[in-house]
């Protein structure tokens, strides 16, 4: 966000829905402050453009990055259930189900046909986008968008999927991404850059809690494996006048979770961004450390050569980055989810994960190498685990995004019975 002097800034108080004796919320940037900082965030396009340098300017990371260090950490032993549960490959990967609209389907057959082809491919855990629009100005949630007819599919729809799952010994959790609401396309602007200040960040947060709160009941019901808190919601996690109202939200949902869970194990996650996670402040209230991993997996010019890179170079890359993710998860007691990753089918996909450009030419081998090296660490992780007999660190990734019958998809389409498709299921089988 943009330096304010201090006669910018006004005193507010602690809202009405946060308990009293709980925190008080600080000085806050006014909405003059907001709308400066939302303009700059508009002309930012790419759901998935490279943040280089620009976490590096949001305020007090390093203090927030130091709280999470040094703040009480829980034991591992705590995860050990979990962890076992997922020391086999089927439980090690999960794909990602975007539905970005319900229209014109027919709820039971339409997830039937989903499953169906998941549990084909040996896939027993998946999430289901859970998607909202925000009004960047005024800081409401809601599922239809103000500027053309896109609507987000209902709870009710996607918690008919997540039974759907159930029905068919697959587990699916909810994952909630919040959506800047535009005149472009969804996914337009980066929901990293969504911040409020003030009576706005409030009435964010009102609606936020809610929301969250729906996903913890269904959740719990249909017996997730997860609760998400939040996806890439970068600027918000930074953002010091949010931090009570994140503070609240992740004590109302263990509390909830606590009193309800029985003895269904539902683990609390956030999924940042892959320069976000560093300086996440709330590592330490998380069951496990969600990480959306599109890591640069070569430079442009290794990558520039159709058919390249090689599965070896990628691979060597691909190690040295979870060696990084070790350390780290070691560093705050927590197991890592790889909660996101994916290659387009356009050249230079691994230098470039998070999205390729429209001129790119076709590069199926060059995608299919990216995978090809994740799942082999996958499976190396796992081995040694077994051997091992400890908990793993890292403990599944979801890739995305699996194509939906009746959509198009996108670009990051893995394809039921499809080269990705036989990929996964060759892994999970052997």
């Amino acid at each position: 966000m943009p330096n304010c002097k201090t006669s910018d800034l006004e005193q507010t108080s602690t809202p009405s829905f946060i308990d009293k004796d709980f925190v008080a919320l600080k000085a806050a940037p006014t909405r003059r402050d907001f709308i400066k900082t939302m303009g700059d965030a508009l002309s930012f396009v790419g759901s998935r453009t490279a943040l280089t340098g620009s976490l590096a300017s949001l305020p007090s990371i390093c203090a927030h990055a130091t709280d999470a260090r040094s703040a009480p950490q829980d034991s591992f032993s705590e995860m050990s259930s979990s962890a076992i549960a997922s020391s086999k490959m089927d439980g090690a990967i999960s794909v990602h189900i975007p539905l970005w609209h319900q229209g014109g389907l027919n709820p039971d057959k339409f997830w039937n046909e989903v499953f169906q082809d998941l549990s084909a491919h040996k896939i027993h855990n998946c999430f289901l986008l859970n998607y909202y629009f925000v009004d960047p100005v005024m800081g409401t949630i809601s599922k239809q968008s103000q500027f053309n007819n896109n609507q987000a599919p209902d709870l009710a729809f996607l918690a008919r999927g997540m039974q759907v799952a159930q029905d068919r010994g697959i587990k699916a959790s909810l994952y909630p991404v919040l959506e800047i609401d535009n005149p472009h396309q969804i996914g337009g602007i980066w929901r990293g850059n969504l911040n409020f200040f003030g009576r706005t960040l409030e009435t964010f947060f009102q609606q936020y809690l809610k929301l969250i709160d729906d996903i913890l009941d269904i959740s719990l019901q249909q017996k997730s494996p997860y609760i998400f808190i939040g996806s890439e919601l970068a600027s918000l996690s930074h953002n010091i006048a949010a931090r009570p109202f994140w503070e609240e939200l992740i004590y109302r949902t263990k509390k909830k979770k606590q009193q309800k869970n029985g003895s269904h194990e539902l683990l609390l996650i956030y999924a940042a961004h892959w320069e976000e996670y560093l300086s996440f402040p709330f590592w330490r209230h998380m069951d496990e450390i969600g990480i959306n991993a599109y890591f640069p997996l070569s430079s442009v010019r290794e990558a520039q050569d159709i058919g390249a890179p090689s599965q070896a170079i990628i691979q060597q890359k691909l190690d040295q980055k979870l060696a990084e993710l070790q350390k780290f998860s070691i560093q705050h007691n927590r197991p890592i989810y790889l909660t996101e990753f994916g290659l387009t089918s356009f050249n230079k996909s691994t230098a470039t994960p998070w999205g390729t450009s429209k001129d790119a030419l076709l590069d199926f081998v060059e995608q299919a190498n990216g995978y090809k090296a994740l799942l082999a660490s996958l499976k190396r992780e796992q081995l040694k685990f077994r051997e091992n007999n400890k908990d793993p660190w890292l403990t599944g990734t979801s890739f995305w995004h699996w194509k939906l019958p009746y959509r198009h998809g996108s670009d990051y389409n893995i394809r039921p019975f499809g080269d990705l498709g036989r990929l996964i299921k060759d892994a999970v089988s052997n």
